[in-house]
């Protein structure tokens, strides 16, 4: 009687440990995913508080792809940021302080199994781009510029020759220029 009274109580204990949904649960030092924690601040020094941060895979495409909820988060009041369960990989984080507007873009991060990222960061003022495209594109035309990798999406519209692509943060981008009308054009810049 004994034997199966702990048997019962054996196969309750495993049933209360396991979980049908196939995720994994725990921090990332007991499930072997990396986690990815930093601080944000302003440029003045002050902590970007309440600020949006997402963790976006390589080959993210902003234009197609859902970004899953599990990528993102917001910092603390002292800017304090955390994201657990992220698979190995190679991401962008980006980040958008609500009340600034301003914002934070690094490429390239490696996230290796087993292994924690620190990565501080400041946000700073957004700056826009002005794309000369003469005979790329017919004037009025509309479409989209997206930096692959990132959640950048911005509507765009040829203007006197150019595109405007504006809210983009600082950094050195891969730009991508789809336009309703024949390829994608390619920008490489450096937005300061």
């Amino acid at each position: 009687m004994v034997k199966w009274a702990y048997a019962i109580l054996l196969a309750l204990f495993l049933a209360a440990c396991s979980d049908d949904s196939g995720e994994v649960a725990g921090n990332s030092a007991e499930t072997g995913s990396p986690e990815l924690a930093g601080i944000l601040t302003l440029d003045n020094g002050d902590p970007a508080g309440f600020a949006d941060v997402q963790c976006v895979p390589q080959g993210f495409d902003a234009r197609e792809d859902p970004l899953p909820e599990a990528f993102t988060t917001t910092t603390d009041a002292n800017g304090r940021y955390a994201l657990d369960s992220i698979p190995a990989g190679r991401y962008s984080l980006e980040a958008v302080h609500r009340e600034s507007g301003t914002r934070l873009l690094v490429q390239g991060l490696e996230l290796t199994e087993n292994d924690s990222l620190n990565r501080d960061g400041v946000l700073t003022e957004v700056g826009a781009a002005r794309l000369l495209v003469p005979g790329e594109f017919s004037e009025g035309a509309e479409g989209v510029a997206t930096v692959y990798g990132t959640t950048i999406l911005r509507r765009v519209a040829v203007k006197n020759g150019a595109v405007v692509v504006d809210s983009l943060p600082s950094d050195s981008l891969d730009l991508l220029v789809f336009v309703d009308e024949g390829e994608p054009v390619e920008f490489v810049l450096n937005v300061e």
